[in-house]
């Protein structure tokens, strides 16, 4: 009976644990985009790119501890089924910046 007793337990302790844990699609750092950024701060924040201008932002808790940034647009040929290199862009960052946007 001890044995049940300490199963059931156990139990609902995972249970209560599984049930409060948060989890997210993206940690530290987070990338998403803006449709611009001015004196006020981000304008328009968006998760998804869609067509148009747009401003990449990074943002971190901690340093990034990076020298350059690359970013990288592909674009989706529709005969090949497949996303294909279209161009990038590189950037120079300090490494004590936690959040950086293009």
């Amino acid at each position: 009976m001890k044995k049940f007793q300490l199963f059931l337990l156990l139990s609902f302790l995972f249970a209560f644990v599984a049930m409060n844990t948060n989890v997210f699609a993206q940690e530290e750092p987070v990338m998403y985009f803006c449709e611009k950024y001015d004196r006020n701060g981000e304008v328009g924040v968006i998760d998804r790119f869609t067509t148009g201008y747009l401003t990449v932002m990074v943002k971190c808790e901690y340093a990034l501890n990076l020298d350059d940034v690359s970013i990288q647009f592909d674009q989706y040929n529709e005969r090949k089924g497949k996303f294909e290199y279209y161009k990038k862009f590189d950037y120079t960052v300090d490494r004590d910046m936690n959040y950086v946007y293009f």
